[in-house]
């Protein structure tokens, strides 16, 4: 297939913003020129370093499962650092998902267990909190009847009574 072809045929397929992209170019312009263009307008390159910020601000939120953390962590991993799959990129990630956490204590526990893959430290994460949570659980149950105040009237006087 012919430049002129692809172009037509690129043109021809484009809808919403990428269509408006259409109005300004000239007649002259060469598969090349628009295919930067939408690089530009759409591509990632020139937004890495807000992704990397976006990555170093991200914070769980009340209520918001692991796997959608570590999902979007592992997103903007990708936007920050395109084609990286390195062992650099494998602690940058882990550390943003740890410190996305906001819990220090976890993120000290999780550190000590030694993960080197993003994918181990979500293994360990998930585990430490499916222990935390049983903790409370034994705890909140071994708790046995609370004593209670009881006041007589025209007196106060405190008398331990079992609820």
């Amino acid at each position: 297939m012919e430049e002129g072809d692809e172009l037509v045929y690129l043109r021809a397929s484009l809808h919403g913003p990428a269509g408006q992209l259409l109005w300004y170019l000239g007649p002259q312009v060469t598969l090349a020129d628009f295919i930067r263009l939408l690089c530009k307008h759409f591509g990632t390159m020139d937004q890495a370093e807000q992704f990397c910020t976006e990555l170093q601000t991200r914070h769980r939120r009340d209520g918001e499962m692991l796997q959608e953390l570590y999902n979007n962590i592992c997103h903007l991993m990708s936007l920050a650092y395109p084609g990286l799959t390195t062992d650099l990129c494998n602690v940058v990630g882990r550390d943003a998902f740890l410190e996305a956490l906001g819990n220090p204590s976890l993120r000290v526990r999780t550190l000590e267990k030694v993960s080197t893959t993003m994918e181990g430290t979500l293994r360990i994460v998930l585990n430490l909190e499916d222990l935390d949570k049983s903790k409370k659980a034994e705890a909140k149950a071994m708790v046995g009847p609370q004593d209670k105040v009881v006041e007589e009237p025209g007196k106060r006087k405190d008398v331990s009574a079992k609820v």
